[in-house]
């Protein structure tokens, strides 16, 4: 997904498969900005400046965000489960996947949603701090968490429990547990 001009966009020349799935995800696109202010609203922490800020900075308060940064984002159908992620590992026709690029480094945080078809918004969502992901070791092995194959026999991927990604502080937001926000973002 891409942004231009503040638009949620997919970028184009892809595979069909690949097509068909962004398609899907595309509809969900105004869910996605939702549950992204929703989130960054109650990340946002409010202090009050110290009394040096206050007299010699002409500072009262300061405002901490979780930064900006390139956030992945994948979408599942709500009926898979929503106790774990996971992360593309591979698929047919040598179409680099989210775990190469997000083991090499790519992106920030990882929007990871499940949708409810029938009622047009996000059952569930968390944000992952894939910086910590790495920092853990979740990529570093030369075989990844379980690699799962797909029914449909073109792609693979692997799975991560949210219980060990908020083990490991990597679980940022849980739109499902409002105490889940971790202030080492700050």
């Amino acid at each position: 997904m891409a942004s231009i001009n503040g638009e949620l966009r997919w970028e184009s020349s892809m595979d069909e498969d690949v097509q068909r799935d962004m398609v899907w995800a595309d509809r969900f696109a105004d869910v996605v900005k939702r549950a992204i202010k929703e989130a960054y609203l109650k990340m946002i922490e409010i202090c009050k400046a110290s009394a040096f800020q206050d007299t010699q900075e002409a500072t009262d308060c300061i405002i901490k965000t979780p930064g900006s940064g390139e956030t992945a984002i994948r979408l599942r159908r709500g009926d898979y489960h929503q106790n774990e992620i996971t992360i593309r590992y591979e698929r047919k026709g040598g179409v680099e996947t989210e775990y190469s690029k997000i083991r090499r480094g790519m992106c920030r945080l990882y929007l990871f949603g499940w949708v409810d078809n029938h009622a047009h918004k996000l059952r569930r969502f968390v944000f992952v701090d894939l910086d910590k992901m790495r920092e853990y070791g979740f990529f570093e092995r030369e075989e990844p968490y379980p690699v799962i194959p797909n029914p449909d026999g073109k792609t693979s991927f692997t799975v991560y429990t949210i219980t060990r990604l908020a083990e490991k502080e990597c679980i940022i937001y849980d739109s499902n547990d409002k105490n889940t926000i971790q202030k080492k973002l700050f």
